[in-house]
């Protein structure tokens, strides 16, 4: 459902669509500024949300932002979307930098025998432990 801060303004060449950014605080035009989000279709505001979901990846190390519009549910309850950022939305938000690392992160938490260097990024798998039940024995040479 949409947010009663979602609506139409009037301008000299007719109505305009807008959305309220719920980072800023105001109201916005839908258009060049603005962007769709492919996970729940919600407007968001592209300068904010691109410092957002920079930080929520910087401070993060990988969870996957989400988006936090407040709705009301069938049931009348008020809450957030709570949808996940697609990758795609992500990729167009953030810089090509910010986005490897949120890729090398979201792979770290895909495989936790996966580890990443916080100063180089590079990530590498860790070699497995022993199975628990592997009993090595050591024989004396003769």
């Amino acid at each position: 459902m949409g947010s009663s801060f979602d609506s139409l303004i009037r301008t000299a060449s007719g109505l305009r669509e807008t959305f309220h950014c719920h980072i800023c605080q105001e109201i916005q035009p839908v258009g060049e500024e603005s962007m769709k989000l492919v996970s729940c279709k919600h407007h968001i505001h592209r300068e904010c949300w691109c410092a957002y979901i920079t930080h929520d990846i910087m401070n993060k190390q990988g969870q996957k932002p989400t988006c936090f519009k407040p709705v009301t549910g069938e049931d009348g309850e008020e809450g957030v979307c709570g949808a996940e950022i697609d990758m795609e939305d992500m990729r167009n938000l953030v810089s090509e930098e910010t986005f490897q690392k949120y890729e090398s992160f979201a792979m770290s938490h895909a495989d936790p025998a996966i580890r990443t260097c916080s100063k180089c990024g590079h990530s590498q798998a860790l070699s497995p432990p022993p199975p628990p039940n592997l009993v090595v024995l050591t024989v004396p040479h003769a």
